[in-house]
């Protein structure tokens, strides 16, 4: 169930908002409110202020899996991995 996953991220990461994108989103209408009212019964108080958000692109998935190659690459240049404290932005691998 959406909601049992969500609410069990939303405890471990505590995010701000999720985007939900692809082909779960062809159905929205059907179960989008009432997965979001499961989760909100889910979680504590404190999270309720978290945020469903459709995602904007129609294939994010993809576009990211074509992004990640880029981070290696940009890691290369700067000569940072994940483990290290980056040369170029003083981000922990970058």
């Amino acid at each position: 169930d959406l909601a049992v996953m969500f609410s069990q991220i939303a405890h471990v990461v505590d995010p701000e908002v999720f985007v939900v994108g692809g082909g779960v989103m062809k159905g929205k209408d059907v179960f989008f409110d009432k997965m979001e009212n499961y989760f909100r019964n889910m979680i504590h108080k404190g999270m309720q202020t978290v945020v469903f958000m459709e995602a904007e692109l129609d294939e994010p998935g993809i576009i990211g899996a074509a992004m990640l190659p880029m981070a290696y690459v940009k890691e290369e240049e700067n000569g940072c991995t994940f483990t290290e404290i980056c040369k170029a932005c003083g981000a922990q691998g970058c």
